[in-house]
């Protein structure tokens, strides 16, 4: 009885450790940002943009920058960012997380929030941005993100 007990026990907490690990990168990876948007680390972006043929959109951000913490819930209640996810992959990269640090995403400095649009090899088209003359990928909220996808996707059928 006690090791049949012993293996019930063992094998509820694999399973549950097996769930857990399957579900973990997803809800990681989301972090608020709109958990209904397809999200993806940088090395499972670039993938997916190669496999699926599409341009990838990079959220650079921080869990200690005043700025992020207000776009936050602006970006994730938008709509039509949500709608227009579908036409990209959409990158969430928090902290120092690759690639934060990588020269082609600090074009004009290391600033946070910043947001990339890129092909799907992940090379920055630097000519889609804020407009702001000193921080060309800063975005003061997510009605300017949700135009300049809209844009980028018109420009790119």
């Amino acid at each position: 009885m006690y090791k049949q007990l012993s293996i019930l026990i063992v094998f509820i907490l694999f399973s549950v450790a097996i769930v857990n690990a399957a579900n973990y990168k997803t809800l990681d990876v989301k972090r608020g940002w709109n958990d209904e948007i397809e999200w993806y680390s940088h090395e499972e972006g670039l993938k997916a943009a190669k496999e699926l043929n599409k341009p990838m959109l990079y959220l650079f951000h921080s869990t200690s920058c005043g700025a992020c913490k207000r776009l936050k819930p602006d970006f994730a209640s938008n709509k039509q960012i949500e709608e227009l996810s579908k036409n990209f992959v959409m990158v969430n990269i928090e902290n120092k997380e690759t690639p934060s640090s990588d020269p082609k995403f600090t074009k004009d400095g290391g600033y946070i929030p910043r947001v990339y649009f890129a092909d799907s090899t992940g090379k920055p088209d630097y000519s889609y941005n804020s407009g702001n003359a000193k921080y060309h990928y800063f975005y003061g909220g997510a009605a300017q993100i949700a135009q300049q996808m809209s844009t980028y996707v018109k420009d790119h059928q």
